[in-house]
C-alpha cells in the first residue's frame, strides 16, 4: 500500500471574529445562515514541492440581518508533498487542503460560539463545487 502523497506542513488562522448579534430573533426560521466563502491558492517562492491553501468564510449583515452570529474567519494551510508535482498531484492538494480548513473551521466556530448568548453555530455541510481557489497569488 502506497502512502497518501500529501502531508500537513501549517495550519494557522489568521482571522477569527464572531460578534453576537443583538437583534437576533431566534423564533424565526433557522435554516442556517447563509455565508460567503473564498478559497485562494497562494504561491510559496522556491517550493515547487508545496501548495498552501487560505479559505475565509463571512456571515454579516449583508449575508442574513437575523443571523445569530455575524462571522469572519481566515484559516490558512500549507501541504508538503515528496513527489514530482503534476497538475493532478496539485488539485489533488488543494482538494486536501481545502477540506482539512473547512474541517478546522466548523471547529472553531463551535469553539468561538460555545459560550455565546445564541448557543453553538455549527457551519453546515459546503459542498466542494461552492468552492473554487482562485488563481495562485502571493501570500
Amino acid at each position: 500500500m502506497t502512502s497518501y502523497p500529501w502531508q500537513l506542513e501549517e495550519l494557522s488562522f489568521s482571522h477569527q471574529e464572531v460578534r453576537a448579534n443583538p437583534t437576533h430573533d431566534p423564533k424565526q426560521d433557522q435554516k442556517g445562515s447563509p455565508f460567503h466563502i473564498e478559497a485562494n491558492e497562494l504561491t510559496i517562492n522556491d517550493r515547487k514541492n508545496a501548495i498552501a491553501v487560505q479559505v475565509s468564510i463571512k456571515v454579516d449583515e449583508t449575508h442574513d440581518s437575523n443571523a445569530a452570529y455575524f462571522v469572519v474567519l481566515t484559516a490558512f494551510a500549507v501541504l508538503l508533498t515528496d513527489q514530482e508535482m503534476t497538475e493532478q498531484l496539485r488539485h489533488q492538494g488543494l482538494s486536501t487542503g481545502l477540506n482539512i480548513l473547512i474541517g478546522a473551521m466548523r471547529e472553531r466556530l463551535a469553539t468561538l460560539t460555545a459560550r455565546g448568548p445564541w448557543g453553538v453555530s455549527l457551519l453546515g455541510p459546503i459542498p466542494m463545487a461552492m468552492v473554487k481557489p482562485s488563481a495562485p497569488t502571493a501570500p
